[in-house]
């Protein structure tokens, strides 16, 4: 008979050492674009709502325009209309600690960690229009970058798993694609069709197989296929919302549904996708927002929909059951206009 032995990790000194907590609470960091512009809730699993938290040790100066956690919780980025433009928080004993304030030419209106938590990209007004740092440690360090589009930056995102992030614009051709190469990011490339308009917004689907750009006009929300060489097809014809002017766009974690937060009543819309085909299917029926959605973000799990919003409230928060959208309470909404919103995990 064969005997196993049971195996601990132990210190340098012979003492057991627990592996590190998982992070399973669920928090909402808000960005306002008003007076306290930092807000924070956590998720409830007994009562299924979210309550408002003490979030930041010091609040920014300006009003917020975006907000986002860094993939190991460790960092947040609140980006600001006016100088300094941003503020770095680092998490200490579940509060964000003020931590410092990074040089950047302008309004940071998007921001995005690495997947691995080793840069971060500031889209933002003013030239060079797209600023990256590096991140060793505690220590940021400002990277050489060659921006390839000269417009300003209305948002950024990451690639879950390649060294490549996209970025916005508010010019032509609207969405650019960079690649890590060496100690800093250059082009990749462009869609061979890019957006007719603005890009307000862009994300990769939680696989990183789809890019969506939310733009200003025409069909008001493009689908990219995607790899590791950048943008691909452009889906076929447009989403059944087209005309509306979006913010916001997000696909869902299986990719069977595109959310749109746009200036035009319901103010959002859930659209079906069909990744295999290319194609974009009906636009189900929605709850009306008070008013119309900034940004949007999608919970890990990809079950809880969080709206950042104009008008009274300045936030909504959906739960996602496949066709299905009940509301999630959330006691005290945030102090004034929604400007970003990103779910993140924590050990508590």
């Amino acid at each position: 008979m064969i005997g196993f032995r049971a195996m601990s990790l132990r210190g340098l000194e012979g003492q057991i050492v627990a592996p590190p907590a998982e992070p399973t609470v669920l928090r909402l960091a808000i960005a306002n674009a008003g007076a306290i512009p930092s807000a924070d809730y956590k998720y409830n699993t007994e009562t299924l709502e979210f309550s408002k938290q003490t979030g930041v040790d010091v609040q920014p100066t300006s009003n917020g325009a975006c907000v986002r956690v860094s993939p190991t919780g460790k960092w947040m980025l609140f980006g600001t209309i006016n100088t300094p433009y941003n503020v770095l928080y680092k998490r200490v004993n579940n509060v964000w600690v003020k931590f410092s304030e990074l040089a950047v030419a302008g309004r940071v209106n998007g921001a995005c960690f690495s997947h691995d938590d080793t840069h971060l990209i500031m889209s933002h007004n003013s030239a060079p229009y797209v600023t990256i740092y590096e991140i060793v440690g505690d220590t940021f360090t400002q990277v050489a970058f060659t921006s390839h589009i000269a417009s300003n930056g209305l948002a950024a995102a990451y690639h879950p798993t390649l060294d490549i992030f996209i970025s916005s614009h508010q010019g032509a051709p609207n969405v650019v694609c960079y690649q890590k190469v060496g100690n800093t990011y250059e082009l990749l490339n462009t869609p061979y069709a890019p957006p007719q308009s603005v890009g307000y917004g862009c994300r990769f689907s939680p696989d990183g197989t789809l890019a969506v750009v939310a733009t200003g006009g025409g069909p008001t929300a493009v689908l990219y296929r995607f790899d590791e060489n950048g943008f691909g097809d452009r889906f076929a014809g447009d989403i059944p919302i087209a005309g509306y002017s979006a913010r916001t766009a997000l696909l869902t974690n299986d990719n069977q549904y595109l959310v749109v937060g746009h200036l035009t009543t319901p103010f959002w819309s859930y659209i079906q996708v069909n990744p295999t085909a290319g194609t974009y299917g009906a636009s189900l029926p929605v709850p009306t927002l008070p008013s119309y959605g900034i940004y949007a973000d999608l919970s890990p799990a990809g079950d809880i929909l969080a709206i950042a919003r104009y008008g009274a409230g300045y936030l909504s928060i959906f739960r996602l059951n496949g066709d299905t959208i009940t509301s999630i309470p959330y006691g005290s909404s945030p102090n004034n206009n929604g400007a970003g919103a990103n779910f993140y995990l924590t050990v508590e």
